[in-house]
């Protein structure tokens, strides 16, 4: 297992977050977290990413525990999160990732070739020298997906990466992203609220509500945890374990 998490708690203000948050994820695995707003699906991901820390519990990343080793975590992965504010506004797209790449110990010419393919394989080349503080929320979300991958990391946490994205453009990060984990065998921890995208695209799912997994496994899986094998739909799947656990 490359991502492992036991017992992971957190609260804000006395108010939980996660409860017993039990997680497993394989290497080449893509792995889609669903629930809606406020289920507990960023604040895992910024547990996982050493952004913040459990309240208790503990996870590890290739074997690598997130409070003790967050050095050798940060190396291995790559994050998508939906803030457009870790961005310089003044520089264009492609001084920025050249920015960022440094950070990732990537030369200038290494940064800027692996840049030019990322943008040229979504068809995005007019946007390397457009300044960030003229682009629009989905090309800063396109942006922010290239910087995620640029250093080319073994394991993806990826926050609704799609969010603000055209259907076009949102499927064609859907092909990146199924492509580095079939071809490059990348791990992929992802949140979505789309139930078609995250239907097609993970191996597996886990429905989480109020902090709480309620269910995990493949679509199939999910069928027959619900109790309902009529249901063929994720949609319908998704709404009976949100309805039971309600009521």
């Amino acid at each position: 297992m490359i991502l492992q998490c036991q017992d992971i708690n957190k609260s804000f203000n006395h108010k939980p977050a996660l409860v017993d948050i039990n997680l497993q994820i394989r290497k080449g695995e893509i792995y889609i977290l669903l629930g809606p707003n406020g289920s507990g699906k960023t604040t895992l991901l910024k547990i996982l990413s050493t952004l913040i820390t459990p309240d208790q519990g503990n996870a590890s990343i290739n074997g690598h525990d997130i409070i003790s080793q967050p050095r050798r975590i940060k190396s291995r992965i790559g994050c998508v999160f939906p803030d457009a504010r870790s961005f310089y506004w003044r520089l264009t797209v492609m001084q920025n990732l050249i920015f960022f790449g440094a950070l990732y110990g990537l030369d200038s010419k290494t940064c800027r070739h692996r840049v030019s393919t990322l943008l040229r394989d979504l068809n995005q080349e007019a946007l390397a020298d457009i300044p960030i503080r003229n682009c629009s929320s989905g090309m800063r979300q396109i942006v922010a997906c290239i910087r995620g991958i640029l250093h080319d990391p073994p394991i993806l946490l990826l926050d609704e990466p799609t969010r603000s994205l055209s259907p076009e453009m949102a499927d064609k990060i859907c092909n990146q992203i199924h492509k580095m984990s079939k071809e490059q065998e990348k791990t992929v921890l992802m949140s979505s609220h789309n139930l078609l995208e995250a239907e097609a695209l993970a191996d597996r799912l886990g429905i989480i509500e109020k902090g709480k997994l309620l269910a995990e496994g493949t679509l199939e899986e999910l069928i027959h945890q619900s109790g309902h094998l009529s249901l063929n739909c994720l949609s319908d799947i998704y709404s009976s374990f949100i309805e039971q656990d309600a009521s």
